[in-house]
């Protein structure tokens, strides 16, 4: 049997959105999308998440008393992932 395999060309187009349930797992389809765009070579200048911050004064706000409840010393945290990171008690390297 032959599989069918879909590309994904985010230079064109975005991929699902993160609300799209697949499997009953959120985030699934937009990550499948995404691989299926590196893997073809058509990511192109699609922004991911890693150093993805507060993007105006107020999610700043919202960020800094997210990471204020975890840890208020960690003021040298700035992104959204980093935040994650520590609010779920992985090790954050210092920057």
């Amino acid at each position: 049997m032959q599989t069918r395999r879909i590309s994904m060309d985010l230079r064109r187009s975005f991929p699902h959105s993160m609300r799209v349930k697949l499997k009953g797992y959120v985030h699934l389809a937009r990550m499948i999308d995404k691989c299926r765009a590196v893997l073809a070579g058509t990511e192109g200048e699609y922004i991911y998440l890693l150093t993805r911050g507060p993007s105006t004064p107020e999610k700043q706000d919202y960020f800094n008393k997210l990471r204020d409840a975890v840890d208020p010393a960690r003021t040298d945290l700035t992104s959204w992932a980093d935040l994650q990171d520590l609010e779920e008690g992985r090790t954050v390297p210092k920057r």
